[in-house]
């Protein structure tokens, strides 16, 4: 394999982009959901759903790493965004059971 003497950036890179990404997210949820809604807490809602929402904000991420052919930097922040993703999907499966009344104790 032929190096063009270019860095394709360091997967923990990605990793940390991705999740001081999913930190600003989150921030900016509870802070226009604070000013238009006057209620920080309901900005929180769309991070229920962060296996989705994440596209908004890590597709671009990775479509720059992509171009600029940084293939680390681009495979830390997929690794990061399929265990957001997967963690969601688990928790939210977990709360939903809690919701159905499948996790009562004595039963």
């Amino acid at each position: 394999m032929v190096e063009d003497g270019r860095s394709s950036g360091s997967v923990l890179l990605g990793f940390l982009l991705a999740a001081g990404l999913h930190g600003v997210a989150v921030a900016m949820c509870c802070l226009f959901a604070g000013l238009f809604l006057g209620e920080a807490g309901s900005g929180l809602v769309p991070f229920l759903f962060i296996g989705v929402t994440q596209v908004a904000y890590l597709g671009p991420a990775a479509a720059l790493a992509f171009t600029m052919k940084r293939s680390r930097t681009l495979t830390g922040i997929l690794i990061a965004a399929g265990i957001t993703f997967l963690l969601n999907a688990a928790c939210f499966g977990v709360i939903l059971l809690g919701f159905t009344g499948a996790f009562q104790a004595g039963t």
